[in-house]
């Protein structure tokens, strides 16, 4: 008989890394934090339209669509692009949104939460890698869509993207596990509206001889109901079957046909991005390229100065 299976060590217990971020927020080690993600948080972001004001936006109403690219574009975006423009997919799948809300909204920023997976290696003598449990992480980002086209667009959200600290973590460490004003400055001041999940390419995570596998079928509800809708808007994307699908939930008080709008003019924004990084071969140099750069105040002349150079 072959022989019984080896798994690898386990790593830190769920509980154990929750009693550590505990211990990490009452250090106040993320109190300087608080006020980038305060400023994140403070008025003035456009407000969504909304269809019917009137309409309980509870999970009694939740509804879906979904909108996919097709496999070559797929591949273009996950491949292609990053070669051509230094540009992340998840960069520029933010960017189409932003630029999409903005201009449904008639304002110059927006207010997203994004979500990432959240096992960050923020301990030495920690690590989550193969913990269950759900490691999912959310924090505001506020961000500025200006004029100027495609390039403009990519380059400004690409920037505030990358300048999040500590890829998020501290926000949800401050905002429910920090006492006193760090934590009340950020409980005090209502979320984002929109939520953007990068799901990423699960099955190459899910291989064919993995011990486990995603199941057929529509999960169970995981709310009550009358439980309230946390976002208005939550759009999350992934690869799967070679093709991007991105899946828009929404509640009662935004008709299917406003929310199908939204998600095609997504999907037109999302190619008219790809094909300016694709046929310019870079969407332009952004200070977090050349992170020990002497200066950023001018970092669109660096390829000037190389061919100079040359």
């Amino acid at each position: 008989p072959p022989p019984p299976p080896r798994l690898p060590p386990k790593t830190t217990a769920f509980r154990d890394w929750t009693a550590r971020l505990a211990e990490h927020a009452a250090s106040g080690a993320l109190d300087a934090e608080g006020a980038w993600w305060a400023d994140a948080l403070r008025p003035g972001a456009a407000a969504l339209p909304v269809d019917d004001p009137a309409a309980a936006d509870t999970r009694a109403g939740d509804r879906s669509l979904s909108v996919t690219l097709g496999a070559d574009e797929t591949h273009a975006l996950l491949h292609r692009v990053p070669e051509a423009s230094a540009l992340q997919p998840h960069e520029v799948l933010i960017a189409a949104l932003a630029a999409t809300l903005a201009e449904w909204a008639g304002g110059p920023e927006v207010l997203l939460e994004l979500r990432t997976h959240g096992r960050e290696a923020l301990f030495a003598d920690v690590d989550p890698s193969r913990t269950v449990g759900a490691f999912a992480c959310g924090f505001p980002v506020r961000l500025a869509v200006p004029e100027g086209g495609a390039g403009a667009v990519l380059r400004a959200v690409t920037e505030q993207v990358r300048a999040v600290p500590g890829r998020g973590v501290g926000y949800g460490v401050l905002r429910h596990l920090r006492a006193g004003p760090a934590g009340d400055a950020l409980r005090a001041r209502p979320g984002p509206r929109v939520e953007f999940h990068w799901l990423g390419t699960p099955e190459q995570v899910w291989a064919h001889h993995a011990l486990f596998a995603p199941g057929d079928g529509a999960p169970p509800p995981l709310h009550p109901a009358g439980a309230p809708r946390p976002f208005a808007l939550e759009v999350s994307a992934l690869v799967a079957g070679g093709r991007l699908r991105a899946e828009w939930g929404f509640g009662a008080p935004h008709r299917p046909e406003t929310v199908q709008a939204l998600a095609d003019g997504w999907l037109r924004t999302l190619r008219a991005m790809m094909s300016h990084a694709l046929d310019t071969r870079d969407a332009g140099l952004r200070p977090s390229d050349a992170p020990d750069a002497a200066s950023r105040d001018a970092p669109d002349d660096v390829p000037a100065g190389l061919e100079r150079l040359a």
